[in-house]
């Protein structure tokens, strides 16, 4: 198993990685989607796509979790979603209390990285004990 510092970097190399492919999918299918759907269907569109990439990389280069049945898999996905979910309210709730408290961009932005920082801590445990827990083990 690597350094905690090795798996700490590639974390977040795959946090910024699946951010930017996010980002990049949503402009791409807004320029494919136009009218009242164009906003909602590039957000769903780019969360699948972010989700699907930090899935993958975690599996394999943070947990080297290994290929399993349909249902084991499938069972890891929503666990893997679930976290993501949590996480993304902590997020969203850390940025909004900022921009409330101070009412500013930077206090807003602050926020969200705090936010953003904290949550990815936290679902990397509960990946780690929850999602690619090891075989066998409760």
């Amino acid at each position: 198993m690597p350094a905690r510092e090795v798996i700490a970097g590639r974390y977040v190399l795959f946090a910024v990685l699946a951010a930017l492919l996010n980002f990049g999918a949503q402009a791409v299918s807004l320029t494919a989607i136009h009218g009242p759907p164009a906003f909602w269907s590039s957000v769903v569109i780019g969360t699948g796509v972010g989700f699907f990439v930090k899935y993958i990389l975690d599996k394999l280069f943070i947990f080297r979790d290994r290929r399993e049945s349909l249902a084991r898999e499938a069972n890891k996905i929503f666990l893997y979603g679930l976290s993501a979910v949590l996480t993304t309210l902590i997020f969203w709730l850390c940025e909004w209390t900022c921009w409330f408290v101070w009412q500013n961009s930077l206090a807003k932005y602050a926020g969200g990285a705090f936010g953003l920082a904290a949550g990815y801590v936290l679902k990397y445990h509960m990946d780690k004990r929850l999602a690619f827990r090891p075989v066998g083990s409760t």
